[in-house]
């Protein structure tokens, strides 16, 4: 449990280090309007991510743990439910959001480019809360590591490397794309990771 503890306190702090850095790092190159643009959009992402899973982050982790090791069947069939679930919503919640992206840039913050970094924000809920709800798949058997590495310290840092790479040619809808793709890739590394748990393979 100390293991346990400690790991998922160094992957908090490393991950919330390499944030920290992607946006210090955006800051230079987007400028005070564009990082603004960015920064507006990158909050509300997270606002609706935050109930884009419906909690079955914390389900799967519920009713997945007693199953593990004894009874791989149910425990994958608690996997697929939470992440059928959840994806499903999500995929809502996005079209809904990039619905609603353009009367919110323009009645809320009277910035119409705003529209824009919206949608496409919009696009990675779904890879996000599939992120969340797998992670937590994978600690429902015990191991701390795949969750830490996929959600904590695998998404910000595959982000602040391709802002580096990108350099000035970013713009704040290229940023965001850049976002998409690492939310996308930590998305498919944590279910790669809780399909590999759930046949019974290690680590």
């Amino acid at each position: 449990m100390a293991g346990g503890a400690a790991l998922a306190l160094a992957g908090k702090v490393g991950g919330r280090a390499l944030h920290f850095g992607s946006q210090v790092a955006l800051g230079r190159v987007l400028g005070p309007v564009g990082f603004g643009l960015y920064a507006l959009g990158w909050t509300c992402f997270r606002i609706v991510g935050s109930v884009s899973s419906l909690g079955l982050e914390n389900g799967v982790v519920r009713f997945g743990a007693p199953s593990w090791p004894g009874d791989p069947r149910r425990f994958r069939y608690s996997l697929v439910i939470s992440i059928t679930l959840t994806t499903a919503f999500a995929l809502l919640l996005a079209m809904t959001s990039a619905g609603l992206a353009p009367a919110l840039a323009g009645s809320v913050f009277h910035e119409p480019e705003l529209a824009r970094v919206l949608v496409l924000f919009a696009l990675a809920i779904p890879a996000y809360a599939l992120m969340r709800v797998a992670a937590a798949a994978t600690r429902a058997t015990g191991r701390m590591m795949p969750s830490v590495v996929t959600e904590e310290v695998a998404q910000p840092l595959i982000l602040l490397a391709l802002v580096l790479a990108a350099g000035s040619a970013l713009t704040p809808a290229r940023a965001v794309r850049l976002a998409l793709v690492s939310f996308g890739a930590a998305a498919l590394a944590a279910v790669w990771w809780a399909a590999r748990l759930a046949r019974g393979r290690g680590p």
